[in-house]
């Protein structure tokens, strides 16, 4: 059986704290974009990670994504809250993906193959090394 969540599916669902997904097949494009009250999320056996998934969660603060290959544009951005991102098998990492997420502290890509220049803006940051596997530094003030 395939699972799949459709786009802005959660739409509105502002008390939503907790996501722990086992399997989940595919995701459309900002199904969980503009939960307020979200903080922490794991998402098994997803592949893909698509556009603004995650936009402007502002409480968003840790993320366990352990199968994913591919983190498309805008995924992340503006999730100002957020720290910890665990991506393990993560090859291609698009544009603005950590956009104006300023607490960024912990970011694990150890299959990192493409990530590109624009996947990371902060004016609150350094910029990312190019070749990043493990990204550690201390948390941003």
């Amino acid at each position: 059986m395939r699972v799949t969540i459709g786009e802005d599916a959660f739409e509105g669902c502002n008390g939503l704290v907790n996501l722990n997904l086992d399997h989940l097949d595919s995701i459309n494009d900002g199904a969980f974009k503009d939960l307020l009250s979200l903080k922490e999320v794991t998402i098994k056996k997803l592949e893909t990670v698509p556009k603004g998934l995650f936009n402007s969660c502002i409480k968003l603060e840790h993320l366990h994504l352990p199968d994913v290959k591919y983190v498309d544009s805008n995924a992340f951005e503006n999730c100002a809250s957020l720290e910890l991102v665990e991506l393990p098998l993560a090859e291609t990492v698009y544009s603005n993906a950590f956009s104006g997420c300023d607490s960024l502290y912990y970011l694990l890509l150890e299959s990192a193959k493409g990530f590109e220049p624009e996947a990371y803006k902060s004016p609150n940051a350094p910029p990312l090394p190019k070749n990043l596997l493990v990204f550690l530094a201390p948390k941003f003030e």
